[in-house]
């Protein structure tokens, strides 16, 4: 009967949903994307096996089907923060992708910021989308927003003082990286997360946010070299470079 049928297409979809779920956390990603494709087939709106498929499209490095994912996910549901959020993404992080767009990561960007307040995630990335413009002054504004509001924010605190180091403001910059705290306990608060609306009760299905390759490693072992000035200089001076090569 026509019960049975979509019963079974509802276990069929979860059967898939789950499996692709399984091996996307354990890392094996290739059989984890067909399966997500696979659940699509049976449910073609459900997000949250949109927005995975996308995750899992990234990490395959098959860029489009990474974006045409996330797509449907903001055209099934505009008020997905998380969805635009991860658009950006791959419009900014990965200057090999040939989808990479500064223009087309702010606007993505401001969506899901404006969507979504609380997240202190696009804040960070449109600080760095105008960094990566030349834009320091509003990318200046828009790190010390990040600080504020989490001051144990490593990359904000690390790219905030490359501003001043660049700027020729030596002292200021080693000043900033001189007060991070050194833990997040410290700080009263943790590094942002990208998953934005994720629904309430789906935690053990979601994995870490994954970072953004283009601004690892800087900042991350900031609280171990925060005394050491040459060893600060020569990561803003790495930073540099990485920037020129990624804006060329």
């Amino acid at each position: 009967t026509g019960d049975d049928s979509e019963r079974q297409r509802v276990r069929d979809f979860w059967r898939a949903y789950r499996e692709a779920t399984r091996l996307r956390l354990a890392g094996d990603f290739e059989p984890a994307y067909e399966l997500y494709k696979q659940a699509l087939v049976l449910n073609e709106s459900h997000e949250d096996a949109l927005y995975y498929l996308g995750n899992v499209a990234i990490e395959l490095e098959r860029w489009s089907e990474a974006e045409q994912a996330w797509q449907k996910l903001v055209t099934e549901n505009p008020a997905s923060s998380r969805g635009h959020a991860q658009l950006g993404d791959l419009y900014l992080c990965r200057p090999e992708n040939p989808m990479f767009s500064l223009p087309k990561a702010t606007a993505s960007f401001r969506e899901s910021l404006r969507l979504n307040r609380e997240e202190t995630a696009p804040v960070q990335r449109l600080a760095e989308v105008f960094l990566l413009s030349g834009d320091v002054d509003s990318a200046a504004v828009y790190f010390e927003a990040v600080i504020a509001s989490n001051p144990g924010s490593a990359e904000a605190r690390f790219m905030r003082a490359f501003i001043d180091w660049r700027r020729g403001d030596e002292q200021s910059a080693m000043l900033l990286m001189r007060e991070a705290p050194s833990s997040a306990s410290e700080s009263g608060g943790e590094e942002f997360s990208g998953e934005g609306d994720t629904r309430a009760g789906a935690g053990p299905m979601l994995a870490p946010t994954a970072g953004c390759p283009l601004f690892e490693p800087f900042g991350q072992d900031l609280p171990a070299r925060r005394g050491d000035r040459d060893a600060v200089v020569t990561d803003f001076q790495e930073f540099a470079k990485r920037i020129e090569i990624a804006t060329r």
